[in-house]
């Protein structure tokens, strides 16, 4: 799916997130209630555009309808050629507390920049170069990116920015098959494997370093665990989120 190409740009970033999410928690959208310093939720996405691939992390502190709170948005654009990015720091601003079970945020005075035309949105008033990006909340675990009059620019699971746990470590066998599974060895856990994060690249190494079908191929990363509107029951999958390892089993 190509994302949709609006008026403003936006910069991308890998520069690492300083400030403590330790706090952040799984039981729905962190929204619609009073904001305390302690209290992050993160959401992460991946989009295909005709430049590459579009990576956007977006870290909310908790904020009450009407009431500003802190964001942090990291977005990373990835093609062939080079890697760019940028890093954004500011209030955003719940417009509409919860209306038919969804939450719309304004992530409000975002910097202009001249890379990538994807969700970025003009503000109105006549001198005022920064920019606003909206989203409205699907279930309680993601965000859909949507444009000022609110209309999401795809509905599609793969569209959406997914609530994210805290990241851990993983360390067991991956297997490429008609689902994606991996072994966790030191928990004795199987996971379903999001098509979030690095997994067109496992996808390509597995490829390359499995000899038979079904071969589970070693494999230790940073991971996370998300769950999303369609998810059946409390069931939730890993994310491959940076590879540490793959393929040298040190046994």
């Amino acid at each position: 799916m190509k994302i949709p190409k609006i008026n403003r740009y936006i910069a991308i970033s890998v520069v690492v997130v300083s400030c403590s999410r330790q706090d952040k928690t799984d039981d729905g959208i962190s929204l619609p209630h009073a904001p305390t310093q302690s209290e992050w939720t993160t959401y992460e996405g991946k989009w295909k555009t005709n430049e590459g691939i579009l990576r956007i992390e977006l870290t909310l502190q908790a904020a009450a309808p009407g009431l500003d709170a802190r964001f942090e948005l990291l977005e990373n654009m990835e093609s062939t050629n080079r890697s760019s990015g940028a890093m954004s720091r500011g209030n955003y601003t719940v417009l509409y507390g919860q209306q038919n079970r969804e939450t719309v945020i304004r992530l409000n005075n975002l910097p202009p920049n001249n890379q990538t035309p994807y969700f970025r949105q003009s503000k109105s008033w006549l001198f005022d170069t920064n920019e606003e990006m909206y989203f409205v909340s699907r279930g309680s675990s993601e965000l859909l990116p949507c444009d000022k009059d609110l209309k999401v620019y795809s509905t599609e699971k793969a569209f959406a920015l997914h609530k994210t746990s805290d990241p851990f470590t993983v360390e067991g066998y991956i297997t490429f098959s008609d689902s994606v599974d991996f072994f966790e060895r030191n928990t004795g856990k199987h996971w379903k494997v999001s098509d979030l994060g690095e997994y067109d690249t496992l996808q390509i190494v597995y490829g390359q370093m499995a000899k038979e079908k079904f071969e589970g191929v070693y494999l230790k990363a940073l991971a996370f665990t998300v769950s999303d509107s369609i998810s059946i029951g409390e069931n939730r999958s890993l994310v491959i989120k940076r590879i540490l390892t793959m393929g040298n089993d040190p046994d």
